[in-house]
């Protein structure tokens, strides 16, 4: 999808969907943001922009690291997914954070700067990443860092593979997109990901892999039902009809027999957990 294809797709059907699934999809997604928070340290006080914030759940998580003296701004395309944000914000009693509706590879941040920029799965949809890069860099004080979550390739993520294998039987398959395609796979490839960054102007650029275990359903239905609305499944089946929906969900189900455990569905989901800083800094993130 081009960039203008994203923003509209992320505010009607991709919105809609990962809208009715957020609170699960927060769930399984808890040892990854863990993982990831833990890495970019935020700090009492910091000013913080967390890019393509979704419903917010990072947003409350960072707000809560930095303190009543530091500031959180969460950035996303998706007024749909910022609407759920804002009721999240609002009964966690948030007050040190605010939602902006935006597109981070071409708003002008102003006079606005931050410590850090944060994204899990918010930065693999640009158009033109390195030039994204270099505005979100403008955006930061001078001795500032970014910390980011991307997901690896297809075949080290059982929950994406898996899936949609099944659900290839029951509706077309995906076109094929050229490698490092604005997706969610758009940064497999670390190599790239190092080039981007350090062409957009950042420097001691630290990529590392993480595999981490998630429960994608308490039971197989759950689990089925969860992966035939979302990502590369929920794509695939997006169109098809009531029954064809139900004939692949249950596929889906057959296919998880294989990963479900007495604590729920467990198939393997791998990141790389990217740190880097702007020159000037006497320090960066560690991994």
């Amino acid at each position: 999808m081009s960039c203008s294809e994203q923003v509209a797709y992320w505010n009607n059907e991709g919105g809609t969907r990962w809208k009715a699934a957020a609170e699960r999809t927060a769930e399984i997604f808890v040892p990854v943001t863990q993982r990831v928070i833990d890495a970019a340290a935020p700090s009492p006080g910091e000013r913080v922009l967390d890019i393509g914030c979704g419903t917010g759940r990072t947003v409350i998580e960072l707000a809560r690291r930095v303190g009543a003296e530091g500031r959180v701004v969460g950035l996303d395309v998706s007024s749909l997914l910022l609407s759920v944000a804002r009721e999240k914000l609002a009964h966690a009693g948030i007050t040190n954070a605010e939602l902006l509706c935006a597109d981070a590879s071409t708003h002008n941040f102003g006079d606005e700067r931050f410590e850090l920029l944060f994204s899990q799965f918010g930065v693999m949809f640009f158009g033109d990443p390195t030039a994204a890069f270099a505005n979100l860099r403008r955006a930061l004080v001078k001795d500032g860092r970014i910390v980011f979550a991307c997901w690896r390739e297809m075949q080290a993520n059982e929950w994406f593979w898996v899936p949609l294998e099944a659900a290839k039987r029951f509706a077309p398959a995906p076109p094929q997109v050229p490698p490092g395609a604005p997706g969610p796979l758009a940064f497999a490839d670390p190599a790239r990901v190092e080039q981007i960054l350090t062409d957009a102007g950042f420097v001691d650029v630290q990529i590392q892999q993480h595999d981490e275990s998630l429960v994608i359903g308490a039971d197989l239905a759950a689990a089925a039902s969860y992966a035939a609305s979302i990502g590369p499944a929920g794509r695939v089946l997006a169109d098809v009809d009531p029954k064809t929906k139900t004939d692949a969900t249950t596929a889906i189900a057959d296919a998880f027999r294989a990963y479900a455990t007495p604590a729920g569905v467990r198939l393997s989901g791998s990141i790389w957990l990217v740190c880097a800083r702007t020159q000037g800094s006497h320090s960066a993130a560690t991994l």
